[in-house]
């Protein structure tokens, strides 16, 4: 929606069709697009495809989200040590909790001790308001803008800018193709 300032482009609904990407057309695309926008955010869901390690190569910054739950914040640790044994630089990596609760018992600081990696960022719990803003097929940031989650996403972006932080990162040596150590073919 570029009235609004952002773009989305959607990644196929179909895991045959996303199996099948052509990994090379998608290296073109996330050059050709990072050149376009100031800024490029891709979801690359919760594991280590090739599609994911693709966009990983093109990445300033990857943005592991957690949650107050056990067995994701154990699944969480397990993918940042596979990124690890990627050779990306460790700085890339920041970790945000979702659905925070502060009535959870998986808080911050277990979290951030358990994966060995401050905390950048903690996003509300707020099904509510993701569920209405996903009704009206509106961002929640625009439906919604004064609601503790729709704060929480901008302090986020300006965390971001305050620190420089990707300008910073933008500095850091990364693997050229990890690819190949992801399947083990090095």
């Amino acid at each position: 929606n570029a009235s609004v300032g952002y773009s989305y482009i959607g990644a196929p609904r179909d895991a045959i069709v996303a199996r099948d990407l052509d990994l090379d057309g998608l290296g073109r695309f996330l050059k050709a697009v990072t050149n376009v926008f100031g800024l490029v955010v891709v979801d690359c869901g919760n594991g280590l495809d090739p599609a994911a390690m693709k966009v990983f190569e093109f990445a300033t910054a990857i943005f592991v989200v957690t949650s107050g739950d056990v067995i994701v914040v154990n699944q969480t640790k397990r993918l940042l040590a596979k990124i690890q044994e990627l050779l990306f630089p460790p700085e890339m990596e920041q970790i945000v909790i979702n659905q925070y609760s502060a009535q959870n018992i998986v808080n911050p600081q277990i979290i951030q001790k358990n994966l060995n990696r401050q905390i950048f960022a903690a996003i509300p719990e707020d099904s509510a308001t993701c569920d209405s803003a996903l009704a009206k097929s509106t961002p929640l940031c625009l439906s919604a803008p004064s609601t503790p989650i729709a704060r929480a996403y901008h302090d986020i972006v300006r965390k971001i800018q305050q620190l420089g932080l990707l300008d910073q990162l933008a500095k850091l040596k990364k693997p050229e193709c990890p690819m190949p150590l992801l399947f083990g073919l090095t």
